[in-house]
């Protein structure tokens, strides 16, 4: 597929992280859809809270160049938080790979009802130990980063910052949409998905314990 660059310093009215003078581009289409994602979520609830992460593989191992692991993943963590806890959850993720036979880390942005989830605490707990589960060796710390003060934003209508919070949001995702290190995934490998992108079927979905 053939993605569309952008150099501008705003993506529809938001600022977005790009330099012209260092050559930093964004790709449209995944700034496309974390704007659905952030209009459907906006639409539908008072509050919306925003947080990132980076979800890496350990170096210990060897994992496969597909996606299969962390689309499973992604699956599951949907799961629990849209029909488990009965929050409603919208993510977005993309795929990052430095070199062509490196190993392969994704970046992950959530939106959450802001009447249910205030802070990164929970949303982190799971996803480690749903990514531990996935790999298959658990224990192993640091695979989940996410620091708080600068990975979290809550969006509250009618708060005299209600456009700069949706401002500084995009604005965090958009660094996770540069074009840099993208261009080393494998053929027929999966870029970027989202809520909106079609689900991975697995059949042990309902075994998960929570």
């Amino acid at each position: 597929m053939k993605y569309e660059l952008t150099d501008s310093a705003y993506f529809n009215g938001y600022t977005i992280s790009t330099d012209k003078e260092k050559g930093y581009k964004c790709i449209t289409q995944i700034l496309s859809r974390f704007d659905i994602l952030m209009q459907k979520m906006l639409n539908a609830h008072c509050k919306v809270f925003f947080m990132s992460m980076v979800i890496r593989y350990d170096r210990q191992h060897c994992y496969p160049e597909n996606n299969d692991l962390f689309e499973e993943f992604i699956s599951y963590y949907s799961y629990i938080f849209n029909h488990e806890y009965k929050y409603n959850m919208k993510y977005c993720w993309i795929r990052e790979q430095n070199a062509p036979h490196s190993s392969a880390h994704f970046h992950l942005a959530l939106l959450f009802n802001g009447s249910n989830i205030q802070h990164v605490k929970t949303p982190v707990e799971v996803a480690e130990r749903l990514w531990d589960m996935r790999l298959g060796y658990p224990g192993i710390k640091g695979l989940i980063h996410c620091d708080p003060n600068i990975h979290s934003t809550m969006i509250r209508k009618g708060s005299e910052n209600y456009f700069s919070a949706i401002d500084n949001c995009f604005k965090t995702f958009s660094y996770m949409s540069k074009s840099t290190s993208k261009n080393h995934t494998p053929q027929g490998v999966r870029l970027y998905g989202s809520s909106i992108s079609p689900a991975k079927k697995t059949t042990e979905l309902f075994a998960l314990p929570i």
